[in-house]
């Protein structure tokens, strides 16, 4: 067993030992088994039975993609096809899921994050805002292989064009 601690506060210890039980004793008694353990675990991703948060999956058994910022295509409309302010356009978020029966194509929610945090809503998915439609601006669902969009309007008419 060779192991050195050069001196001075905080140095490192640098060890060269035959079994990993001669180590974990040796970082025992210099006090870094609990942050070299601790590195490695969340190095290493333990745990990977647990599902994350927010990973919640959709009544037929798909996962959920979180709030982004609005797809490109989804913004061009917006923006080219609607003649909305592009700065307030760019501002917002989006949660989609997957069309059924299509490859491509996605349902998509987008909303304000600033008026979601003001109602105390934290949107974590598509399914968190059924419970509050109001907090909807436009639904409807668009392709990323053709680059079709089809929205809806929806909210309060107030809503639209205040630039956040």
């Amino acid at each position: 067993m060779i192991a050195s601690r050069p001196a001075g506060a905080g140095a490192r210890v640098r060890i060269c030992l035959a079994s990993e039980a001669m180590a974990r004793g040796l970082l025992l008694l210099s006090g870094l088994e609990e942050t070299i353990l601790n590195r490695r675990t969340m190095a290493m991703g333990w745990k990977f039975w647990e599902k994350p948060k927010g990973a919640e999956a959709a009544p037929g058994g798909e996962k959920l993609s979180k709030a982004k910022d609005i797809p490109d295509e989804v913004g061009r409309h917006l923006v080219v096809k609607l003649g909305k302010d592009p700065d307030w356009v760019w501002s917002l978020k989006a949660v989609t899921r997957k069309r059924p029966d299509t490859k491509d194509a996605y349902d998509v929610r987008v909303f304000s994050e600033a008026k979601a945090e003001a109602a105390g809503v934290r949107v974590q998915n598509y399914l968190a805002l059924d419970n509050h439609p109001g907090l909807i601006l436009y639904e409807g669902w668009f392709d990323k292989r053709t680059g079709t969009v089809k929205l809806g309007e929806k909210g309060p008419p107030g809503d639209k064009e205040k630039v956040a």
